[in-house]
């Protein structure tokens, strides 16, 4: 998803390479009749702003 999204900023001239792009993932799992079942997922992303030289 992180690479997708990456790909996609770089395709619009946004420079999100060499770890300025980076993701927060967590998700909500629950069992249900002995299986468990992912609920939710929440992805937090930062794109780091380039720094003046």
């Amino acid at each position: 998803m992180l690479g997708t999204f990456g790909g996609a900023l770089e395709a619009r001239q946004i420079d999100a390479s060499e770890g300025k792009l980076s993701a927060e993932v967590t998700g909500e799992v629950e069992e249900e009749d002995g299986v468990l079942v992912i609920r939710r997922i929440h992805v937090a992303m930062l794109l780091r702003e380039p720094t003046s030289e």
